[in-house]
């Protein structure tokens, strides 16, 4: 399986709920698939430098969004990135400023986007963990189509 299925089979497993060797199967593999997700997470933490350029992309969409009648800025939802992004008073000024901001912070910024392609590449690739692995018979009869969904990775 490609390591960016790992977290979505961790919150599956999370929800299997059976007895016996199955459950001593079931945490074993959480806790292996929680040690390993940490490490993607260590792999995704951006410098601190990175996150000085983040402040400062904030405070200078701050000072250049359109401000509502208690002096906050005004914001409107974006489709692409599921975020809220700023109403801007002038494109054209925040775009200058921007620009100068990037290059100011242009190494943090190439050393983010290496590190963000060096993940997805990661994550494309084929995970080399070891599971605990059980025989399908040690499955209890109770288990739904769900267990099984996710117990399939793990049978011998």
């Amino acid at each position: 399986m490609k390591n960016k299925k790992l977290p979505e089979i961790l919150e599956k497993l999370k929800k299997v709920s059976l007895t016996g060797k199955t459950a001593y199967a079931v945490a074993r593999n959480i806790h292996t698939l929680e040690n390993e997700i940490s490490n993607f997470q260590v792999m995704l933490k951006p410098t601190e430098d990175y996150n000085k350029f983040e402040t400062e992309r904030i405070e200078l969409a701050t000072k250049h969004a359109k401000k509502d009648e208690k002096g906050e800025p005004i914001t409107k939802d974006n489709q692409f990135t599921k975020e809220n992004e700023f109403v801007l008073k002038n494109q054209e000024e925040f775009d200058k400023e921007f620009a100068l901001l990037k290059e100011k912070h242009k190494e943090a910024i190439d050393f983010r986007i290496k590190q963000l392609e060096d993940f997805n590449k990661f994550a494309e690739e084929e995970s080399n963990l070891e599971f605990y692995k059980i025989n399908e018979d040690e499955i209890p009869e109770t288990a739904t189509v769900d267990d099984y969904y996710v117990l399939g990775y793990f049978i011998k």
